[in-house]
């Protein structure tokens, strides 16, 4: 069980902070440059780490860390909905 003190830091100065750069970094992220990186070269020919499509950017990654946030977010306050209602 938590103090309402320690809920106000873990929500307030944590989780919502965290919701806000998160979703600053998705906007600011480029969705066309391609994020794979050089692994060196075979030929003369530049060899690229393979990516699935669905990460290939640095927005559709940014994307998929919103979804996680807001997965664990949501599960945290399912959990402790009632806890943080009865404050």
């Amino acid at each position: 069980q938590l103090s309402g003190s320690t809920w106000d830091y873990a929500l307030f100065r944590a989780l919502l902070p965290m919701m806000r750069e998160v979703c600053e970094a998705a906007a600011a992220a480029c969705a066309t440059q391609q994020v794979a990186k050089p692994l060196g070269k075979e030929g003369g020919v530049p060899v690229l780490m393979l990516l699935h499509h669905s990460r290939d950017t640095a927005s559709k990654q940014w994307d998929e860390t919103w979804v996680l946030l807001l997965h664990s977010s949501t599960r945290l306050f399912r959990a402790f909905l009632p806890t943080l209602m009865a404050r």
